[in-house]
């Protein structure tokens, strides 16, 4: 989220009274939510037609559906709490977490994929050179697909991760939604 400058009194106060509660609002709006179905339906139809199955950023069960996960709950939530105005993915999860909007191992299992997945994103990018989020074939670079699990830090796939995309999530159900 964009803040305005700290030394800015005017601004910190139109931002406090004009955009938060416009990003987050404080009673729940069932819109909201056809939205985000929409949103999703449509990112989802995207990446099926470029064809972005080994992308680990924007491809399925990738960096940016985990992103989206945790976004989506914070402008749903945000509003009544507060702490989830922030611009951590896991300072969200955590708060997510600690009142219950999402499980335990729910939240551990976003957390340790994300930073599984941006881990191996910047191995792709240091392998190739460039800015890459897709995991090669082994036509690209013999032995470099599997290469990455032979770096320390990076490692193989704990519970919860995958070296490829692909991961699945269980939606996150609210009772009462």
């Amino acid at each position: 989220m964009i803040t305005p400058p700290q030394d800015d009194a005017i601004a910190q106060s139109l931002h406090a009274e004009l955009i938060n509660p416009f990003v987050y609002r404080r009673y729940l709006d069932y819109g909201v939510f056809e939205s985000l179905r929409d949103m999703k339906s449509r990112i989802a139809a995207e990446v099926r037609s470029r064809e972005m199955a080994r992308n680990i950023k924007l491809g399925p069960g990738g960096i940016r559906e985990i992103e989206f996960i945790v976004q989506s709950l914070q402008l749903v939530r945000g509003g009544s709490l507060p702490q989830l105005q922030c611009s951590s993915l896991q300072q969200a999860l955590k708060v997510l977490r600690e009142v219950k909007e999402i499980g335990y191992r729910t939240a551990a299992d976003l957390d340790r994929t994300y930073c599984f997945l941006r881990r191996l994103e910047n191995f792709l990018q240091a392998l190739r050179d460039q800015q890459t989020p897709a995991l090669p074939t082994n036509r690209d670079r013999p032995g470099a697909a599997g290469a990455g699990a032979q770096l320390p830090g990076l490692g193989p796939p704990q519970r919860g991760h995958q070296a490829s995309p692909g991961v699945r999530h269980q939606p996150v159900r609210r009772s009462g939604v």
